[in-house]
């Protein structure tokens, strides 16, 4: 069973909030529409959290939808037909670690914007690529600390073009929506909670073990509020004196399509505003 543990829509634009409820789930799907309406995203192995390095492994995977959300059709079949046409990217190689997330970024594929000449002498930096090209340049798909913004690029390690342009090696673009889904065998919100949490705690256990042996100075996310359940799955904003008004904006803004990023509710969708009769 799929279990949608983060919504840009539903829980706002924040990196550290999709790192808390991304942080106990081993293997997510992230899935992401532009405000121009391509649909890509990935698949990942790990579970994001914070790394001074590059983490994560196979199976991983990144995908692209071959048609446009804003494509007119003209059926619910057409449409079905349409967005279930979808090109997957594998990671290539066994050993590589492919995801990165940091205070103020994450990404998938690690890429270089260093230009070297025949000599092996970097001709460009780092700093100079980003300023020409766009920051994060060179991964399959990286976004900014507020998640409504981002880069996708020709990258090595899926082997994969550019997710919004076959036709470029890298492109901006800007996020309409942004949704993180994890499986789970359970059939109940409680206890598909239970089991994940109960994992959780086990990996995290073992994980604080092995860091002390090794005197890592990578941090567990893993506290003592944490041993309640309720206090492990609490909604940013949950309970304060601000929920009510902003479950009405949420409903409001699902209805009406009336948000910051322009009309995307349950009663505006492009292509059947431009299909005809």
């Amino acid at each position: 069973n799929l279990w949608m543990k983060y919504s840009l829509v539903r829980d706002g634009a924040s990196l550290e909030t999709f790192k808390q409820y991304a942080r106990a789930s081993k293997e997510t799907i992230l899935v992401l529409e532009t405000t121009k309406g391509q649909v890509f995203g990935c698949y990942a192995s790990k579970p994001w959290r914070t790394a001074p390095t590059f983490f994560g492994g196979s199976p991983s995977f990144v995908f692209r939808m071959r048609y446009n959300r804003n494509t007119p059709c003209h059926s619910l079949i057409e449409q079905a037909q349409m967005e279930g046409e979808i090109d997957v990217f594998f990671l290539l190689e066994d050993g590589q670690r492919p995801q990165v997330c940091t205070h103020d970024m994450i990404g998938v594929g690690e890429g270089s914007v260093q230009k070297y000449d025949q000599y092996g002498e970097i001709t460009e930096t780092t700093e100079e690529a980003e300023a020409r090209l766009g920051k994060n340049y060179g991964f399959a798909i990286a976004l900014n600390d507020d998640l409504l913004s981002g880069t996708t690029s020709k990258c090595s390690s899926y082997k994969n073009p550019c997710l919004v342009d076959v036709n470029s090696h890298g492109e901006p673009f800007e996020v309409l929506n942004l949704e993180l889904w994890t499986f789970t065998p359970c059939f109940s919100l409680e206890s598909a909670e239970k089991l994940e949490m109960t994992q959780f705690f086990v990996s995290e256990s073992i994980r604080n073990v092995s860091m002390r042996s090794t005197a890592s100075t990578d941090r567990s996310v893993f506290s003592s509020q944490d041993l309640s359940q309720d206090q492990f799955y609490r909604r940013v904003g949950h309970g304060d004196d601000h929920e009510e008004l902003r479950e009405r904006w949420q409903y409001r803004n699902m209805m009406d399509g009336g948000g910051v990023a322009g009309p995307r509710g349950m009663s505006a969708t492009p292509r059947f505003n431009n299909s005809t009769s």
